[in-house]
């Protein structure tokens, strides 16, 4: 979640764009970050929400103004993830991530065989390249916006 440089403009169509790669691997504490998932996006919000660990999980609010539909599974090149919305609020937030319920949401097990993913599923995802413009400008070149 990030602070917007300025509030959205209500009525006003924004052009929004990132790059997302689905990471494949893990660390030493979770070395099992096997999974990919479906529904990646942008959401827009008039407060900032921020979680500590030990809350419990906010409950997710099936929808995204901005969301690739498939799953996002290229674990070595950058995916467009990209798309425009008109503003129903003054907005003064983006967060990206996944905001669909476990049972609205797709995955793919990158697991290989014999390994026992199973026992601690987890996923994340990397970004790069965020836009958000009333220019469609920055939506055609997927590079961000400047």
């Amino acid at each position: 979640m990030a602070p917007l440089l300025e509030p959205l403009v209500v009525g006003q169509t924004y052009y929004c764009s990132f790059r997302a790669n689905a990471a494949f691997g893990g660390n030493a504490e979770y070395p099992q970050i096997w999974l990919a998932n479906d529904k990646v996006g942008m959401l827009f919000t008039m407060q900032d929400r921020p979680w500590a660990w030990g809350d419990p999980y906010p409950v997710p609010p099936d929808h995204a103004h901005i969301q690739y539909p498939q799953i996002l599974a290229d674990t070595v090149g950058w995916t467009l993830v990209s798309g425009s919305f008109v503003a129903d609020s003054a907005y003064q937030y983006v967060m990206i991530g996944q905001f669909f319920s476990n049972a609205l949401t797709d995955t793919l097990q990158f697991s290989p065989e014999g390994i026992p993913w199973y026992w601690l599923p987890r996923a994340y995802t990397l970004v790069d390249a965020v836009c958000v413009s009333a220019s469609p400008d920055g939506l055609r070149s997927g590079t961000g916006c400047g």
